[in-house]
Parts: structure tokens; C-alpha cells; sequence
């Protein structure tokens, strides 16, 4: 949580939050680790995974300890 960059989500209200998960073998699950990341999500940012109106998640595969995760979080209008 503390590797997470500062954002400033101002209304919290309608959110798109992108996920891409970098593994080091074909065989992770993508849908693994998004719940736990929710989780983290709502801790640092005070955010609701029920104002989440959008999700997207991608899968890369990386070499063995080059495994990453990346993330955008963004306001959607009404």
C-alpha cells in the first residue's frame, strides 16, 4: 500500500479502475489477485468498490521477477 502513488480522486462516485498484472507463467488466474487489490484500493484511497462502474484487467506474461502490477483510476462522467 505504501508503493502506491498519491492520486486525487475528487467525487468517488463513478469509477474505471484498469488493472494489468504482469505473472511470470501463463497459468496465474487472472481473476486472482483483482479482489485483494480492490481491497488495498479502498484502503488507501477511501474509494468504494460499488462506486467501481467500469473494471478492466489484462495479463501479461513477464520473466520470473519481473512480475508487476499496474493500475489507473479514473472518474467517469454521468
Amino acid at each position: 500500500m505504501l508503493l502506491l502513488p498519491k492520486l486525487n480522486i475528487k467525487k468517488k462516485e463513478r469509477l474505471k479502475v484498469d488493472f494489468v498484472f504482469g505473472f511470470a507463467t501463463k497459468a496465474s488466474d487472472l481473476d486472482n489477485p483483482v479482489k485483494p487489490c480492490l481491497d488495498v484500493l479502498q484502503k488507501k484511497y477511501g474509494i468504494n468498490d460499488n462506486d467501481i462502474f467500469e473494471l478492466n484487467i489484462k495479463k501479461e506474461v513477464v520473466g520470473k521477477g519481473n512480475e508487476f502490477i499496474k493500475l489507473n483510476i479514473v472518474e467517469i462522467e454521468n
